[in-house]
């Protein structure tokens, strides 16, 4: 009995469906496994003789000249693209020693490794070249930079993504003021230095008063602002020629020293903000977004009520809510949660009962996924139920909602506190808005609803 793995290169994420259909494809090689879902066009180049050489090299006995597989490049059928890919066979009783050098070769060349026997995917997992690239690319360039445009008073990260396929950075460039040199003209420092100081691949984009530095599945973008604590401006480049113009926003050195010198709130809370889709989507400077992340800090605070918005991930306590991230979702890290406390959530929970009544016997860490049809009508009941709260706070069909709300619970108590009782239905509904139009292209867009 042999012992089957195949090396192969792709375009594909790693949790596309395409993988598996290809996994189908390289073991199989035949005609309608590539047709299906026109899997070879998912196919990469890759040196695949070199690799079956360094496996052979790399596999052979020393002293008996024997190696342990045996390593064949192979094609799909003429009809498909002819892109190679590696079939390696051995014994089962040497499988423990091959496969943990196949797959690091697999993981040094940027290949995707098939166990076809437990049907088990490596999906480059080995060594990360993309986040390696980025993080030496990121400290090369900072001495470039603060030695080009010195003095330079901070340098803050302000985006931070190495979960997703795609891994990248930002950094804000706040500069010290230098009475011999203008701003404008250290704007023009500062971008040529980053020309001059492209890797190989790399290319410089200009774009939504930034600059990013874009290589092989990685990218590291600087915002540039001056002066030190207060800074009030801000360099760019339009139309290849470098420009300079009022800020008019708060610095990003400012909300950074807010949030250190603010109790509760940490850099990393404002920093998990701004990897969400939404806010990419309405804010493309990451300067600004990390600045607009700070302010919804500061607001959150003083909430009456207990929530929290950041990152999918753990909410202890709280009742979360968050789109559910599609399997072939390349960042699933930009899905956004708006986690409310048990004990404040009472002031939506029983009209979100009205249209998804299983809620309740599923409730304790159970996922509820709903389709996107079902929560916009969950938002127009909402809808009705705070136009019923601020203006018709008495009428009788509010009764069996009232007694279930936590502290506002007559209706002359909900009366006299009927804004502070809708504020919570005012944040559902704006997250909600901001989801569904973050999601737009989404066909198959699902929300979960999910307790403590």
């Amino acid at each position: 009995m042999l012992y089957r793995i195949y090396l192969y290169n792709t375009k594909a994420f790693r949790t596309s469906p395409v993988i598996g259909e290809m996994n189908h494809a390289v073991a199989m090689n035949s005609d309608p496994y590539w047709r299906s879902h026109e899997t070879a066009r998912y196919m990469a180049p890759f040196d695949a003789e070199s690799v079956a050489r360094q496996i052979e090299k790399e596999l052979t006995n020393p002293v008996t000249g024997q190696c342990k597989c045996r390593c064949i490049v192979e094609y799909p059928p003429k009809m498909h693209r002819k892109v190679s890919y590696i079939f390696l066979a051995t014994s089962f009783e040497k499988a423990a020693e091959v496969l943990p050098r196949v797959h690091a070769i697999a993981a040094e060349n940027g290949l995707v490794m098939y166990d076809a026997e437990l049907n088990r995917t490596y999906y480059r997992e080995l060594v990360d070249v993309p986040y390696i690239t980025m993080q030496t690319r990121q400290q090369a360039l900072r001495l470039a930079i603060t030695e080009s445009v010195k003095p330079v008073w901070s340098v803050r990260c302000i985006l931070f993504s190495a979960r997703g396929e795609r891994k990248e950075c930002a950094y804000a460039i706040t500069l010290r003021k230098d009475a011999a040199v203008s701003f404008e003209e250290r704007n023009g420092r500062f971008y040529a230095c980053l020309k001059d100081n492209l890797a190989d691949g790399e290319k410089l984009i200009c774009a939504n008063r930034c600059y990013t530095v874009s290589g092989h599945g990685y990218s590291v973008t600087y915002v540039l602002e001056g002066y030190k604590k207060q800074p009030d401006r801000i360099g760019f480049v339009m139309d290849g020629v470098p420009k300079t113009a009022l800020l008019h926003r708060m610095g990003v050195e400012a909300a950074y020293r807010w949030t250190e010198e603010c109790g509760g709130v940490t850099p990393e809370s404002v920093l998990q903000r701004t990897v969400l889709r939404e806010m990419r989507k309405n804010i493309p400077n990451p300067g600004t977004r990390y600045v607009v992340s700070a302010k919804i800090s500061k607001w959150i605070r003083k909430l009456p009520i207990d929530i929290g918005y950041r990152k999918l991930g753990p909410c202890g306590s709280a009742i979360r809510f968050h789109v559910v991230p599609d399997r072939d979702d390349p960042a699933p890290e930009e899905v956004s949660v708006l986690a409310i406390e048990e004990s404040d959530a009472g002031y939506i929970l029983p009209f979100i009962h009205d249209v998804y009544p299983y809620f309740m016997e599923r409730y304790y860490l159970t996922p509820n996924h709903l389709p996107a049809e079902m929560w916009w009508r969950i938002m127009d009941r909402l809808r009705e139920a705070k136009n019923m709260i601020l203006h018709d706070t008495f009428n009788p069909e509010l009764e069996p909602y009232i007694a279930k709300f936590p502290y506002y619970n007559t209706a002359e108590l909900l009366y006299s506190h009927r804004f502070e009782a809708v504020l919570l239905i005012d944040i559902f509904l704006q997250w909600s808005e901001a989801q569904l139009d973050a999601y737009e292209c989404n066909d198959d867009l699902m929300f979960n609803i999910q307790g403590p």
